[in-house]
Formats: C-alpha cells, sequence, structure tokens
C-alpha cells in the first residue's frame, strides 16, 4: 500500500474511482502515480490511500456537488482509499491550511482504519511504502511495531 497525501493521475486499473483522483501539489504526486502503475504493470495487487481532497477533486474533475457524491458513495473504491475529514477536505491541496493538523488526521485515520481494513482483506500481510513526513513518522513506527515479525 502506497501512503502519500497527493497523487497524479492514476491508472483505470486501480478501480473506477480512479479517474476522479488526482492532487498532487508538486513532484511527489507524479511519482506516486508512476510507483502506482509500474507495480500494477508487474502484476503486484497495489493500493493507495490518500487525503479526500473532495473540493480539489471536484474542481478538476468538474463535478457539482451532486455528482461527487453519486460517484463517492455508489463507485467502490476497489484500490483507492480516501481518509477523509472536515479538517482538510476543503483544502486546495495537501499542503495548505495547517498542514501538521492535516498530517495528524490523517496519520490517526491510516492506521485506526484504513490500513487494518487492507490487512484483513489479505490475510494480515501487507507493505507499506509511505511518501514524504505528512504520511510518515506514526505510519512507519505502526509499521515496524505491529507488522514486521
Amino acid at each position: 500500500m502506497l501512503i502519500a497525501p497527493e497523487t497524479g493521475r492514476l491508472l483505470e486499473d486501480m478501480g473506477t474511482l480512479a479517474r476522479y483522483i488526482s492532487g498532487k501539489s508538486g513532484g511527489l504526486g507524479e511519482v506516486v502515480a508512476a510507483l502506482c502503475e509500474g507495480l500494477t504493470e508487474r502484476g503486484i495487487e497495489c493500493h493507495i490511500a490518500t487525503l479526500n481532497l473532495k473540493k480539489r477533486f471536484q474542481k478538476e474533475c468538474s463535478l457539482n456537488e451532486t455528482k461527487w457524491r453519486e460517484i463517492r458513495y455508489r463507485i467502490d473504491p476497489d484500490r483507492v482509499h480516501l481518509v477523509s475529514s472536515a479538517i482538510f477536505a476543503h483544502l486546495p491541496s495537501a499542503y495548505a491550511g495547517n498542514p501538521l493538523a492535516t498530517a495528524a488526521e490523517f496519520q490517526r485515520s491510516l492506521v485506526n482504519q484504513v490500513i487494518k481494513n487492507i490487512r484483513a482483506k489479505n490475510e494480515g500481510r501487507i507493505i507499506l511504502h509511505s511518501h514524504d513526513w505528512m504520511a510518515g513518522g506514526v505510519i512507519t513506527a505502526y509499521g515496524s511495531a505491529r507488522i514486521s515479525p
């Protein structure tokens, strides 16, 4: 599972929701998208967890609130895991607003929900790869303490 606060355009092989998710703030987003593509092309089941920057996704895809809700709640996210929070839903990028609060909320949600759910679906197996400081910290410590043999 790749964990990143931003991503470029994802392959549709990642699921239908992938075509609506792009929240890059710099070069990191393109790197994350390329990693997802490379792993998927090699037959590796790749998941990505990223911030649900709802307003940004809506703007980039020219979607109103009704259309976004229809997409978000009717499409199986498959391998795209959006971490939602009122702290960052309205932000134009991952690093806008209070990035420390965003990082803390992002990491908390990943540890308490997303990582556990993906591990459970894969018989306890998972490889975590976090990108930049916003996706590291608690995630790296959790992975070392809980996942490593």
